[in-house]
């Protein structure tokens, strides 16, 4: 009986410690996951809340249409705001001398790029203007050497017909010691015959219409002196009809009353007073009034 007592206990006492070793490792399982369950919470609280993802759009995938209009209009803007400040004139903090001296600099380089893209145009412009220079100025120097001849050749005529009569001497004054310079004709026929060549010879062949004017006007009144009514009333009217005439009061008047002499000298009285009446409405300009 002792002896199985002993069997009992020697074989119940292996599997003794495999119990107990069971029983702690269950107890220590059920702290552990008590353990978990009071941290899970900290845990939880402590680990911030995971945001989700965009997709990225795959390169081959088309533009959803609210982003592909969103962008269409920033791009809008963007290109407003550029055009915007192309167009805004940028702020100078210059004195006013310095903006005077930039504007200047500027309106020069601008002028030399100008002149370079249109050299040929401007060269052209210049040959022109240089022809036309010389031109004038040759036509000028004609004109003024023509008005000159035609000049001293009516000063000689007014000399012919201011001419005396008589011998032509030209010793000093016994009494005051002038030297007579005008030309001197044998007779007043003389006289006036050649100022009337003179007057005629101004009158056809001059240029000048002013010398021309004066010439027949002088005409006129040598006809007149020579009793050729009816010539001189017609150099009168010539003068009068001149464009010196509208210009010159005087030699309108003169013409005017030349005619009106020379149709008292032809007998016609009715012709002079009307002429003579023109005379007396002639204005300080040399119109009738």
């Amino acid at each position: 009986m002792a002896e199985q007592h002993d069997e009992s206990e020697s074989s119940s006492g292996p599997d003794k410690p495999d119990t107990e070793t069971h029983e702690v490792a269950g107890v220590e399982a059920e702290a552990s996951a008590e353990d978990e369950v009071v941290h899970e919470p900290d845990a939880i609280s402590a680990s911030p809340p995971k945001k989700k993802k965009k997709k990225r759009a795959e390169p081959g995938a088309p533009e959803p249409i609210r982003d592909r209009n969103r962008r269409l209009r920033e791009e809008a803007a963007g290109q407003r705001r550029t055009k915007l400040e192309q167009r805004s004139a940028p702020v100078r903090s210059l004195e006013a001398g310095e903006i005077v001296d930039d504007a200047l600099a500027r309106g020069t380089a601008a002028a030399g790029e100008w002149l370079k893209k249109n050299f040929n145009v401007v060269q052209w412009f210049v040959v022109a203007g240089i022809v036309a220079w010389v031109g004038y100025a040759i036509y000028s120097y004609r004109a003024d050497k023509a008005a000159q001849l035609a000049s001293a050749k009516l000063t000689a005529a007014v000399r012919a017909e201011d001419a005396r009569i008589g011998p032509d001497d030209s010793k000093p004054d016994p009494q005051s010691g002038i030297v007579e310079t005008r030309p001197a004709y044998p007779s007043d026929a003389d006289r006036l015959k050649a100022a009337e060549a003179q007057y005629r010879t101004i009158a056809q062949a001059s240029s000048n219409s002013t010398a021309a004017s004066f010439a027949k006007l002088g005409l006129a009144s040598v006809l007149y002196d020579q009793g050729k009514f009816a010539d001189a009333k017609a150099a009168y009217q010539s003068v009068k009809d001149s464009k010196l005439a509208t210009q010159d009061a005087n030699v309108r008047g003169r013409a005017v009353e030349g005619i009106g002499i020379s149709e008292e000298g032809l007998g016609n009285k009715d012709a002079a007073q009307k002429a003579f009446g023109e005379l007396s409405n002639i204005d300080g300009v040399g119109r009738a009034q």
